[in-house]
């Protein structure tokens, strides 16, 4: 399932930025495609690109389409996530996962541990959410 939320994420993430600067004809289409092909086994993809966010990724994912994108400086304000580090697991890296600061922890991180953090992102997010709205 990781495999394909990632896989998923480098897939819109990509694909935005080959569509909005290029309103040309079919062949110039191609050609983006083809970059975006090239540009996924090149490189992985972060959260932190500045091209979209770990949260707009979020709320853009099948299923997800109820979820508002959650102003970061609502999600920064301690007030607001009183009591959610006692509920979600590895809360600090969710946190930053949801924030899309940097970890350079992450290879410290087994890959369950990892997954954990993806899905407690996701559990944070909800909650942070349900306060929101």
């Amino acid at each position: 399932i990781e495999a394909q939320i990632e896989h998923s994420w480098s897939e819109q993430r990509k694909a935005r930025p080959a569509r909005s600067p290029d309103e040309g004809d079919d062949d110039d289409d191609a050609d983006d495609d083809d970059a975006v092909d090239d540009d996924d086994d090149s490189s992985e993809i972060s959260a932190s690109d500045e091209d979209g966010s770990w949260i707009a990724w979020f709320c853009n994912l099948r299923g997800n389409e109820f979820f508002c994108e959650v102003d970061e400086d609502y999600i920064q304000d301690d007030f607001n996530l009183t009591g959610l580090n006692g509920l979600v697991p590895y809360y600090d890296y969710a946190l930053d996962m949801v924030l899309d600061v940097e970890m350079p922890m992450e290879d410290g991180l087994t890959e369950e541990q990892q997954e954990i953090v993806e899905s407690a992102a996701e559990m944070l997010y909800g909650l942070i959410h349900a306060r929101y709205v």
